[in-house]
């Protein structure tokens, strides 16, 4: 936000090509216009965003006192949801792993057969060998 603040327009203006083709800097700033502090407490969910959003919300002149609050309630409740889904998963994986047993790895070995199959017809698809 700090960096948005001071150097705004001119440090976007000079993100390397790739970031600035794929992050689309100006629909940032749109939204981020448009928006405000949901922008900036919903962009903590979209990695591209994450870095983008704050330094948008300084350059575009949000006020510290919006931004901090929507930055620190977007992050606590992005951190919240992640640790909690990665303990329940977790918790899920050692349960099916005790009550399967061998058909853990049988599971595993269709799941990974298929998604073998499925990358080696994509890329058939991609190289024209196959009629749709």
């Amino acid at each position: 936000y700090a960096l948005g603040r001071r150097y705004g327009v001119r440090l976007l203006a000079r993100a390397p090509g790739p970031l600035r083709r794929h992050a689309d800097v100006a629909r940032v700033r749109r939204l981020v216009a448009r928006r405000g502090a949901w922008a900036v407490a919903v962009g903590r969910w979209v990695a591209v965003l994450r870095v983008l959003v704050p330094l948008v919300a300084g350059a575009g002149g949000m006020r510290w006192p919006p931004f901090l609050r929507a930055n620190l309630a977007g992050g606590l409740v992005w951190a919240t949801t992640v640790a909690v889904l990665g303990y329940l998963g977790a918790a899920s994986y050692r349960y099916v792993e005790r009550e399967l047993g061998i058909g853990e790895w049988i599971l595993v070995a269709v799941i990974a057969a298929v998604v073998a199959l499925r990358v080696w017809w994509r890329r058939r698809l991609a190289r024209g060998r196959v009629d749709r």
